[in-house]
């Protein structure tokens, strides 16, 4: 088990690797959207990576 600060220091890379793609999401689509010609095929791509 973890302890507290373990714990922190997790949740603190794991908040910072959101943040850092969060930046990034609208290029991924801008991307996504000109390799697939859509922006439903782009939003589609999206959801099955999330998932």
């Amino acid at each position: 088990m973890e302890t507290q600060p373990e714990f922190r220091e997790r949740a603190s890379t794991l908040d910072h690797a959101a943040s850092t793609f969060l930046g990034h999401r609208p290029r991924l689509f801008g991307i996504a959207y000109r390799i697939l010609g859509s922006a439903s095929e782009a939003h589609c791509a999206r959801s099955r990576r999330e998932t």
